[in-house]
Formats: structure tokens, sequence, C-alpha cells
């Protein structure tokens, strides 16, 4: 069995309305500044390249700190190709000496300024894997807490470190597709049904959603999207309150999460944001230290009567 090992998508992203159309030779000269110094010497003037609106949603440390990890990820770029023109964006490969590539869409400004810029795919197309031998001695190059589980590998399971407790971040969600994927499969819908975007549902950041209008009608297809592809909160969190709670615990089960219980309530985004910014610290250690129906009191007497903007 081999494995292509593809990077995880690295996501920052500004929606302006002020987007010249996109033409093949403005597009080049941007990406050859993408290849040549966003993504090579890391010498630019970030004010000269970007939108007031761009920076002010994106900060410079966040922005750089991010073309680092795809720097790391994919080394330094040395050439670049067009992929298509759409919608007054342009879409690039930039791709390094061994053949790894980043796949990046942007759009500019009447000033020439980007003030669009999105990561959709980085790939590794020089890793591969063909047994669990080379998977943990390549683990052991990377940086960080690695942890990982593969499921039905070569008919058996691999775990490192997959059965240690750390917190999840952003891939909770894949519990949330999962339940997606049960709840269309045993009828309940369908990826083309809709459901109206709602204010109590909306989160903060990552992702665009929160900024779409509320009532907006939008399938199943286009929130599991956004939660997976770009990491949408908002998108997640409607997801987690259409399918319901319980279906998602039951995903925990599924996919041997031995943590159940220290994941119950499983908690929404807009949820978690407002415990850790809106609460004072003991109320905080309070919710830590108390049991299920202790929590879900705070949640339904406090978290739920505070309203986002205090966070």
């Amino acid at each position: 069995m081999n494995i292509k090992f593809f990077g995880i998508t690295f996501f920052f992203y500004c929606f302006l309305l002020t987007s010249v159309r996109a033409d093949d030779k403005s597009g080049e000269i941007k990406a050859k500044v993408i290849c040549e110094q966003l993504l090579a010497s890391g010498e630019y003037s970030y004010s000269e390249l970007f939108s007031k609106k761009f920076i002010t949603n994106i900060p410079e440390d966040y922005f750089k700190s991010l073309m680092n990890q795809v720097i790391e990820s994919v080394q330094i770029c040395s050439n670049f190709e067009l992929i298509n023109i759409s919608q007054n964006k342009f879409r690039y490969k930039f791709i390094s000496k061994k053949g790894r590539w980043a796949q990046i869409s942007f759009s500019i400004d009447k000033k020439n300024k980007f003030n669009s810029f999105l990561v959709e795919d980085v790939f590794l197309s020089d890793i591969q894997f063909k047994n669990s031998s080379q998977i943990k001695e390549y683990l052991k190059t990377l940086p960080g807490n690695i942890s990982l589980t593969l499921v039905n590998f070569n008919k058996d399971k691999l775990h490192i470190r997959g059965e240690e407790r750390i917190p999840l971040a952003s891939s909770f969600k894949l519990y949330v597709l999962g339940a997606l994927n049960e709840f269309i499969s045993s009828g309940h819908a369908e990826w083309e049904t809709t459901y109206p975007i709602t204010k109590d549902w909306k989160s903060l950041p990552s992702g665009i959603m929160h900024k779409w209008e509320d009532g907006k009608k939008v399938s199943l297809y286009e929130y599991a999207h956004l939660m997976i592809r770009i990491s949408d909160n908002t998108a997640t969190d409607h997801l987690l309150n259409i399918i319901g709670e319980n279906k998602i615990l039951e995903q925990l089960k599924i996919m041997e999460n031995k943590y159940f219980f220290n994941n119950t309530p499983f908690l929404k985004t807009y949820e978690m944001f407002k415990l850790k910014w809106a609460l004072p610290k003991e109320k905080i250690r309070e919710y830590i230290d108390t049991g299920f129906s202790g929590k879900k009191d705070i949640l339904e007497n406090e978290i739920h009567k505070l309203d986002l903007k205090t966070v």
C-alpha cells in the first residue's frame, strides 16, 4: 500500500468588493511576487503588497507565520503555473525543486494590492509510504507533538500516540463530518437539502459564513465543504445544531475516541468562545470541574445568554 502525504490546508481569506477584473499579465506579476518573496526570500513590505482591509483582518505576524509553515512543508518556490482565472480570482500552482507544490488563489484591488489570498492545497508529491515503519520514521523528522491513528492500514490499525489525550483543535470537525454522512445515509436528508443561516448559530472566524445574510439557504454539502475546506466555525455550528449533539457523540464511539466523557457536552464553537473569553476564570474552572449536568446548567443559564459580541 502506498500512502501519499497531503499537507494540511492553511487558510486566510478576506472578501472585498473592490477586486479588479482579472487578466493574465497582472496575475503573472503577482504570482512572481508570491514565488520570489512570500514563498522564498521572505523580504517584502506587507503594507505595500496587501490592501488596508486585508491587513486589518489578517495581521502581518500571523500571515508570515502561515507562509513559513507553507515553506516548511513545500520548501522554497522555484516555479509557478497558472491553473485558471475565475470570477476575478487567479489560481496558481507554486512548485519547489522537489516537485512539491502549493495551490494558491488570490485577487487584487484597483491599487494593485492583494485583497484576498487563499492557500487552497498543499501536496508533497515526493513523500510516499509503503509500510508503517516508513511512516514512523518520517514522523520523527517533524516538529511538534505528533499524533496519528490509521484504520484499515494494511488490514490493521496503526497508532502513533493515537490514543493519548491531546487537544483536538479543529480536528473535532471530523466527528461532525462523520455524523453528517450518517445523517444523510440514514435518509434524514440529502447533500442538496438546504437549511437557512441562523443568527443565533453564527460564530467567530475562522471562516466566512458568519458574514453571510441571515436566512440565506445553504445546502448541507456547502456547510460541510466550508467546514472542512476552510475550517469555517459558523458552518460547523450549523451542522451541529442540524444533526444534534447525540449523533455527534455517537461518532466519538464509532471513531474509537476513548475520552468520550471528556467531550460531553459536545460544545459548539460559539459556546467555546464565550466560555473561554467571556467568563471569569473562576467560572471557567467551575465548568471544568463540574459534572455533565453542571456543565449543561452553566451553558443554558449563562453561556447561552451572552452575546457573542462580548467575546
